[in-house]
């Protein structure tokens, strides 16, 4: 689990960090994995890290259903409105570093309708699947 002080000093830092050395150490890393598994990556620079990905995947949910969710993992440690005011401050700061931009091969999915992980997770499958199917 991130912690809210986690999830909102990476959105603080990411917009001054450069982050190139590390996009090139995690590519290698990635290229070692691929040739032994099949592998699924998250993060908001993956384009950047691994441009030739199969798959990009933007997933989101509505805001309410976000601070629901956070109010469940978080159980009770932080009030709705604290919760509520720390997605809307990520959100802002990830949206000026570029982290919502979107590649061509992007596929948006929104989840907010899914009631668990696994349901989720059909979902973005699903989009494999079809994809293939194609």
């Amino acid at each position: 689990m991130q912690s809210k002080e986690t999830s909102l000093a990476v959105s603080e830092v990411s917009h001054t960090a450069n982050n190139e050395k590390a996009f090139l150490f995690v590519q290698d890393l990635v290229e070692d994995l691929k040739k032994k598994y099949h592998v699924i990556f998250s993060g908001r620079a993956i384009m950047k890290i691994y441009p030739d990905c199969d798959y990009h995947f933007f997933i989101s949910a509505d805001l309410e259903e976000r601070i629901k969710r956070k109010c469940i993992q978080y159980q009770g440690l932080e009030s709705t409105e604290e919760i509520r005011k720390n997605i809307i401050k990520r959100d802002e700061l990830q949206e000026k570093s570029g982290f919502y931009e979107c590649s061509p091969i992007t596929i948006q999915i929104d989840v907010t309708d899914c009631k668990s992980a696994k349901e989720s997770a059909d979902k973005v499958l699903q989009k494999i699947k079809i994809k293939q199917m194609v």
